[in-house]
């Protein structure tokens, strides 16, 4: 019984190495904590209050954006698809800071 305990154990750690190694995001990969940035976007529109889901303007697996990338988004809104009365917070957690970003008519307000 102590064996196959033992066995099992081992494997699963011969799958865990496997997995780390692995160009391909996934479950235990080196992609899971190579960066800690994350942001959560709170944006509506001025005209009719609607929340704005940003996954119909973003790929599924951008899930991390820094400080720069969350202002090029909002200028990718605003140019690309003539969103120019967005307001709201954008939450980012970059690397070992944290702050909220203020958006009034779809710009960063510092």
């Amino acid at each position: 019984m102590a064996n196959a305990a033992l066995a099992a154990l081992a494997a699963y750690f011969l799958f865990l190495f496997w997995r780390s190694v692995r160009k391909k995001p996934g479950f235990a990969t080196w992609h899971m904590f190579a960066g800690s940035k994350i942001s959560k976007f709170s944006l509506c529109r001025d005209h009719d209050g609607a929340p704005l889901n940003i996954w119909d303007f973003l790929p599924h697996t951008q899930v991390s954006m820094s400080h720069q990338e969350s202002r090029f988004f909002l200028l990718y809104l605003t140019r690309v698809h003539k969103m120019t009365d967005l307001r709201g917070t954008i939450g980012v957690r970059d690397e070992m800071s944290t702050f909220t970003l203020t958006v009034e008519d779809s710009h960063v307000v510092d």
